[in-house]
């Protein structure tokens, strides 16, 4: 009974001791309620001075490089010159090194001649009355004091002067310059959107503002409660986000080939002082579609944006392409059953029920001739006359489309442009045959290339072959051949590029294209000269933009490409020049080199009446064996006759109009071959033996040559 009694008593004691520390909780509670104290610290004003601490962490950006590793954009560490003048703040505990600047004329003088300024500019810099604060205690020293290399700051270092300190920062930096700028484009510094305060490095133009979400990356943060002295408060959550590395991006570029395009254009524009507004060359693999070169002038210098034109003329600006265009308005008539090359029309001019009169670049023209002449002689009449054989207005945009024309490519760069192909009326639609009153740009070009080049099957080009993600360490995309469709027959590919054989290979005054004729490495092509609409009713007089759309090697081309330039004076010369640098260097460096074989068969052409020289250097370029008689300035006569068919070790005989021609040296040639060289000359003679010609002598008016047998 005791013992219950005694637990009741506890039981009902801690129960009211219970009740009393409650009530003094409550009290206390209410006290600091209405006091906003606690052990004498005043709550509001502590919460005022704690706060969160948030610093973003801004993420590296992504590299671009070439299909071989070699970097084209990157991120490089540089630094920024920061001067510390405040004495009264000056926060180095040993009194022997100082951590402001104290002496402003020395410090000058000093960083002078590595920031490249006078001391006086620098002074007015050191000089100034700053209002020092936490948040700002140190002056910069203008645009020369920022983007210091390593190389300068480590200078600036061992000058050991005190009050200068360095704030480390990414910059976005191109390597090669002017290098690919207009696909590279450039990126640049700016205020963050996204965080206040922050600056970041976002994409101007070309691939670097294109894939500018990829590059970038994700940026992160720390975040912390810090007190009102800033220092962070023990104990308190502390937030780690990671900043993410922007993805990598490498393209199908291929920098050597680049270079040789680059340095091609300038040599010209040096050699030659070409007058250039602009030019534009695309380089391409015939069998994937990838972009090995693409280049334009005049470029810019990325790292300083010395930019004057924002306009990517490869893939950006239409323009009327010219007689390039011709191409595929004879693979319109081939695909529709209505060509034969051997078929012959009248050349010069044709009127249209407007009475417009179309006319070829000869206004004469050349009388009846066929039509595999007139594509090789570029003459507007042809694909005129074709259209008239049975090809609507309709059906030749429709063609036009199917090579890719009035669309653009997909190529995954910005601002690529469409084209234009708004033809309707009789004579728009003849305009539009041969390359006026439609706009293409130099990438539908390569693209419509790979169609001839791959017999047949449409290409679609492009420029980025993977992206990858260093965070996973995966690649994201990864580029591939697409094959777009089939636009012609296997036999309509191989005959366009026997035809684009014969723009560069015919004889002097058969073809346009004699000056891109470059047999050792099997060149093939065709070229185009376009009127430039003038804005109001009319062409531009003087000025012009030529191009060239070609492959090689012509029997399985492995690379297409596309040149174009706009300027007064440019002519197709200065294209052919660049053009043959950059097919003997990648035919080289790819080893694509191709040379003529000796036993390869050969159709002599019309010589008569043709220029010495002219028919001279056909001869030597297609690596003949020639002789000529006499030194006139025509050839008058010449042996084997036109159209036979000969080896390249058959010796061609050419007579020019020479009144006094001597006896040429006969050595090492045939009997054969003396016989037709004493004929063209008619001169009596007399064979002594049989093979190759050892000795002559004049008796009794007749030529007495000896030959000795072939051993």
């Amino acid at each position: 009974m005791k013992k219950r009694t005694n637990s009741i008593i506890f039981h009902n004691l801690y129960w009211v001791i219970g009740v009393i520390l409650f009530f003094f909780l409550i009290i206390h509670l209410i006290y600091i309620s209405l006091s906003k104290t606690v052990d004498g610290v005043n709550l509001k004003e502590f919460a005022s001075n704690r706060t969160t601490q948030k610093n973003f962490i801004t993420a590296s950006r992504g590299s671009i490089i070439d299909r071989n590793g070699d970097v084209i954009a990157q991120n490089i560490s540089t630094y920024n010159i920061l001067c510390y003048l405040d004495k009264a703040k000056n926060r180095s505990k040993d009194k022997n090194k100082p951590m402001y600047v104290v002496d402003k004329v020395l410090t000058a003088e000093k960083l002078a001649p590595i920031l490249n300024m006078t001391k006086e500019e620098i002074l007015t810099y050191l000089n100034k009355d700053i209002n020092v604060t936490p948040e700002q205690i140190g002056t910069e020293l203008g645009t020369n004091g920022r983007n210091l290399s390593e190389i300068k700051k480590d200078q600036i270092l061992s000058l050991n002067l005190p009050g200068i300190e360095f704030e480390e920062k990414e910059t976005r930096y191109y390597p090669y310059g002017d290098f690919l700028s207009y696909t590279i484009g450039y990126a640049k510094e700016v205020e963050s959107k996204k965080n206040v305060g922050q600056r970041t490095l976002v994409g101007e133009l070309g691939i670097e503002k294109y894939y500018n979400e990829e590059l970038s990356g994700s940026d992160g943060y720390t975040e912390y409660q810090k007190d009102r002295k800033g220092y962070k408060i023990p104990n308190t959550k502390e937030i780690n986000v990671p900043a993410k590395r922007g993805k990598d991006i490498k393209l199908t570029i291929d920098s050597t080939i680049q270079l040789f395009v680059d340095q091609a254009i300038l040599h010209e524009k040096n050699k030659n002082n070409a007058q250039f507004e602009w030019l534009s060359m695309i380089v391409a693999n015939a069998k994937t579609g990838e972009i090995l070169a693409m280049s334009q002038y005049p470029s810019f210098d990325p790292n300083k944006r010395n930019i004057t034109n924002y306009l990517d003329y490869n893939i950006s600006y239409p323009f009327e392409p010219g007689s390039t265009m011709k191409t595929y308005t004879f693979l319109t008539a081939m695909k529709k059953g209505i060509y034969n090359g051997n078929d012959t029309f009248l050349s010069g001019s044709y009127v249209t029920k407007d009475e417009t009169k179309i006319s070829d670049w000869k206004k004469e023209g050349w009388g009846y001739i066929t039509y595999d002449k007139g594509y090789a002689l570029s003459a507007n009449t042809s694909v005129i006359n074709l259209l008239k054989k049975g090809i609507s207005g309709e059906e030749l945009r429709q063609s036009f489309k199917d090579f890719g024309f009035g669309s653009k490519t997909g190529i995954r760069l910005a601002n690529e442009a469409s084209g234009k192909l708004n033809f309707k009326y009789e004579t728009e639609v003849l305009n539009a045959s041969f390359g006026q009153n439609v706009t293409t740009t130099p990438i539908q070009q390569i693209q419509a290339l790979t169609s001839i080049a791959n017999n047949g099957y449409l290409l679609k080009p492009y420029i980025i072959k993977s992206i990858y993600d260093p965070n996973t360490k995966q690649n994201v995309f990864t580029g591939k051949k697409e094959v777009l469709r089939k636009v012609m027959d296997k036999e309509d590919a191989e005959k366009m590029r026997e035809l684009m054989d014969k723009v560069v290979s015919s004889p002097p005054g058969e073809s346009a294209g004699r000056g891109f004729n470059y047999p050792e490495y099997s060149l093939i092509g065709k070229t185009g000269t376009a009127q430039i609409y003038n804005g109001k009713n009319g062409y531009y007089a003087d000025t012009y933009i030529k191009s060239f759309a070609g492959m090689f090697p012509k029997n399985n081309p492995e690379i297409v490409l596309y040149i174009a330039s706009r300027g007064p004076g440019i002519n197709s010369t200065y294209l052919a020049n660049i053009v043959k640098d950059v097919v003997k260097n990648i035919s080289e460096y790819m080893n694509y080199k191709e040379k003529v074989n000796e036993k390869e068969t050969f159709v002599i052409p019309n010589f008569y009446n043709k220029d010495k020289e002219e028919v001279e250097e056909y001869l030597k370029t297609n690596k003949l064996r020639y002789m000529i008689l006499g030194n006139g300035k025509k050839i008058v006569d010449y042996y084997p006759s036109s159209n036979y068919e000969i080896t390249k070790k058959d010796l061609i005989v050419l007579k020019t109009n020479d009144t006094n021609i001597a006896v040429p040296n006969l050595s090492k040639l045939s009997l054969r071959e003396v016989q037709i060289i004493l004929d063209m000359l008619h001169i009596k003679y007399e064979f002594i033996g049989n093979g190759y010609y050892k000795s002559s002598v004049m008796k009794d008016g007749k030529l007495i040559v000896n030959f000795e047998p072939i051993v």
